[in-house]
């Protein structure tokens, strides 16, 4: 049995490698479609994910404090959360914050069945079906996108909270006999120091509707 983590970027998966570093098998470069439809192999896969919320200001504090000249967010800290919004969680504009824009393969679905196309859905939500679904352009372009999530199950087998990391991965140990660890090593957490009160964009919660009822529905994740 080979155990193959799927890596939802700042979903906690440098504290998942770090920790489970030699008893998983993780290519960054891979994505679920590759693993699962070129193999032969007995594989159990899992994937972390996280509030969407927390996840999005996350994202904008790193992308706004960001020197990395490869990335090249340029003058990205001259915009406001609100600009970050507009432009990435309600995906009016992905393709500013997503510097350089090379056309791969996510880039591509999101041009093609997203962009300025009004989804009703956040790009959290994008990402969840890009990296849990084996055929994320089928559901990508699906008119009722939410229906088509309630209707079929991720294709990925297992999904971890990073906001309960520990307990839910205990239940693969417990259920599935994953490799057991005795805790996990929290690294490169948050240091930014741009301040956004989490309360004050609880709305956004209807765009990752999905995520929120079917992971945190009885969860208040404030900060």
């Amino acid at each position: 049995m080979k155990y193959f983590y799927i890596q939802f970027p700042k979903t906690g998966t440098q504290s998942v490698l770090q920790s489970l570093r030699g008893k998983i098998i993780s290519d960054g470069h891979k994505i679920l479609r590759e693993i699962k439809n070129n193999t032969n192999d007995e594989i159990y896969t899992f994937s972390t994910i996280r509030d969407p919320l927390k996840y999005y200001i996350s994202m904008y504090k790193y992308k706004v404090d960001s020197k990395d000249s490869v990335k090249n967010y340029g003058i990205m800290e001259n915009n406001s959360f609100e600009d970050f919004i507009h432009d990435y969680v309600l995906c009016h504009n992905i393709e500013k914050w997503e510097k350089p824009w090379m056309n791969n393969y996510r880039q591509m679905l999101i041009k093609k069945h997203i962009q300025g196309k009004q989804k009703n859905i956040g790009y959290f939500t994008i990402l969840y079906i890009f990296y849990s679904y084996k055929d994320p352009e089928n559901i990508l372009k699906q008119d009722d996108i939410l229906g088509y999530l309630r209707k079929n199950k991720p294709d990925v087998d297992h999904i971890i909270r990073l906001e309960h990391l520990k307990k839910d991965y205990d239940y693969l140990v417990k259920k599935y006999d994953y490799p057991k660890i005795e805790s996990f090593s929290h690294i490169n957490k948050s240091t930014q120091n741009i301040k956004i009160n989490y309360n004050d964009y609880l709305h956004l919660k209807e765009k990752d509707y999905f995520i929120y009822e079917n992971y945190y529905k009885n969860e208040l994740n404030h900060n």
